[in-house]
């Protein structure tokens, strides 16, 4: 039996404790049907969310030490099957957005997450990270110029973006200062360097 502390189970999650595959798990019929989790269709990964809102209305489940089953990954797999980027790209930003947006009201709707918003804002992050691992190496494939037409096409079917351009925008400027304070160091270390080469002349010539 694991913990029913929420918040240890949204940092089980962002530490990648947790599998997130339905075919991982044995669920309860009443239970999907009481709690209204629903599966979205249309966007990659489906399975992630679905397992999400499991793990964060359950009060306990028990996870199973054995293997039980054994995943082999082979080329002619249909959840490896290449597609058009453009149209990969799509079926990313339209994830991204269908996902977070039920997500973030599923979180909103759990009194834990409205007194919590840090643990919030926690598991819509490990959302947006599981769907950047579907889009790395992809996008630099297109020019600038379609890319920009991709966003704004599926983007225009979003009613409501607030919650989502709030989200990204935060997380633009965690990323940002996360590179300056990389920056700093490396100007640090460079530093450093530089001394312990002018140090190691002295000794030379010495």
């Amino acid at each position: 039996m694991l913990t029913e502390n929420l918040l240890q189970r949204v940092s089980d999650m962002y530490n990648k404790r947790f599998i997130l595959n339905v075919w991982s798990k044995l669920i309860r019929r009443e239970f999907i049907a009481k709690n209204q989790i629903k599966t979205l269709e249309g966007i990659i990964s489906p399975d992630v969310i679905f397992t999400y809102c499991l793990v964060y209305l359950a009060k306990n489940y028990v996870r199973v030490p054995n293997i039980i089953n054994f995943y082999r990954v082979h080329n002619k797999s249909i959840s490896h099957k290449s597609t058009d980027v453009v149209k990969h790209i799509s079926k990313w930003i339209k994830s991204l957005s269908t996902g977070f947006i039920y997500f973030e009201k599923f979180l909103s709707e759990r009194e834990f997450f409205k007194k919590r918003p840090d643990a919030k804002y926690l598991a819509l992050e490990i959302w947006l990270r599981e769907c950047i691992q579907y889009f790395k190496g992809i996008y630099e494939q297109v020019q600038p110029f379609q890319l920009d037409e991709i966003i704004r096409h599926e983007l225009s079917k979003v009613q409501d973006k607030t919650g989502l351009m709030a989200f990204l925008f935060s997380r633009m400027n965690v990323f940002d200062v996360n590179i300056r304070r990389k920056d700093e160091i490396i100007y640090q270390q460079n530093q450093i360097i530089q001394q312990l080469q002018e140090q190691v002349k002295q000794l030379q010539q010495n």
